[in-house]
């Protein structure tokens, strides 16, 4: 089976959020990894998530 990944833009402190989706990937027998994108690299949620990276600000002219 392929590898599923989610991206969670502005993950904040949206923890619970991120612990369901890893349940889910688990329970349904899917592999797959958490990846939170945030302004503050210690923002809550990135400590649940597999990876974490650094995102700019959503007005940075630069953002996606």
């Amino acid at each position: 089976m392929n590898s599923f990944n989610i991206l969670f833009t502005s993950a904040g402190r949206r923890v619970s959020l991120l612990r369901s989706f890893k349940e889910s990937l688990k329970a349904l027998g899917i592999r797959g990894k958490i990846v939170t994108a945030d302004l503050n690299k210690s923002a809550p949620a990135s400590f649940v998530a597999d990876i974490r990276e650094s995102a700019p600000p959503v007005l940075y002219p630069g953002y996606i």
